[in-house]
């Protein structure tokens, strides 16, 4: 019973919003794709393994040069990938402020 979880109604504390800030169009960042993008060479976190276990285009659905641009985005943004715990992250505090849970204590 002392484990025991249950959910309170309540309003929730100024301090407890997640705030969402853009400090800058991300937009404006984005880089432009290439028409013909080039072939895959292994990155630091998307390896041929790593690709090889996404089996991106195992279907056929996507065209030779589409599934290229695929693999061509997600190795320009290979940093975002998480392939094991230790490499997941948080989003940037310069975007979101740090989630915070309230917890009302109480005796069993």
């Amino acid at each position: 019973m002392a484990n025991k979880v249950r959910l309170v109604a309540a309003t929730l504390p100024e301090d407890f919003h997640n705030i969402r800030h853009i400090p800058e169009d991300p937009l404006l960042m984005l880089l432009a794709l290439p028409m013909h993008p080039p072939n895959f060479t292994p990155g630091e976190h998307l390896t041929q393994e790593r690709l090889n276990v996404l089996s991106l285009n195992a279907n056929g659905f996507l065209q030779l040069e589409e599934e290229k641009l695929l693999i061509y985005i997600l190795k320009m943004n290979e940093m975002g990938l998480a392939w094991m715990e230790a490499e997941k992250g948080r989003f940037c505090d310069e975007y979101f402020s740090p989630i915070k849970i309230p917890v009302i204590e109480h005796t069993p």
